[in-house]
């Protein structure tokens, strides 16, 4: 008998992670909704549903940024991507950051939700760790590399100085860039990138 494809543990343990998290969000925000819409001067109820609105907003507005951000990109001569992330920016719901994925390299910029909308690429472009590299088998080898691997969407890595050696840190350009440690970095040890 044929043995059966098991899906991935970790995906399946980071999505049950990210649906508590939800869930846990909204019950956070939903007791104080009535305290709020008695300060504001609103039902629950239309709290609520502003609540429910803005989610909506952002979420219509990130995908359409993705089109909008890749056909100016290529308007601009930037060249095509194989994939396009469109985030939206704490507090500010006119802008989105964009992470354009083009293969060996990512390029990061920003989307502008004006009269009309505008991409700019802030220039800065990041190395990918493709799976094929060297550094990503490395990362691979390791417990924490591994871990980072399997959630991270835009993977790349950065060589420290480590004394007379040389770690490795990874990093998803979501979140940080070279120079630029995020809360998602992870340090592969000088001894195991010789």
């Amino acid at each position: 008998m044929p043995r059966r494809h098991e899906p991935n543990r970790s995906a399946i343990i980071a999505t049950a992670v990210a649906a508590y998290l939800a869930i846990a969000g909204i019950a956070v925000v939903d007791p104080i909704l009535p305290a709020i819409g008695e300060a504001i001067g609103v039902t629950p109820w239309q709290v609520e549903l502003l609540f429910t609105a803005y989610i909506a907003v952002m979420a219509a507005t990130s995908q359409l940024g993705r089109i909008v951000a890749e056909r100016q990109a290529v308007a601009q001569g930037l060249g095509p991507s194989l994939r396009v992330m469109v985030a939206p920016e704490p507090l500010n719901p006119f802008r989105r950051t964009v992470v354009r994925d083009l293969g060996p390299s990512y390029e990061t910029g920003a989307l502008t939700w004006w009269v009309t909308p505008r991409y700019a690429a802030s220039g800065e472009r990041v190395a990918a760790l493709v799976d094929t590299a060297a550094q990503y088998r490395l990362a691979a080898s390791t417990r924490a590399g591994r871990h980072f691997l399997v959630w991270s969407r835009f993977p790349f890595y950065e060589e420290l100085p480590a004394g007379a050696a040389t770690a490795m840190r990874l990093d998803d350009v979501r979140y940080g860039g070279p120079g630029r440690a995020s809360f998602a970095s992870v340090m592969i040890p000088a001894a195991r990138t010789q």
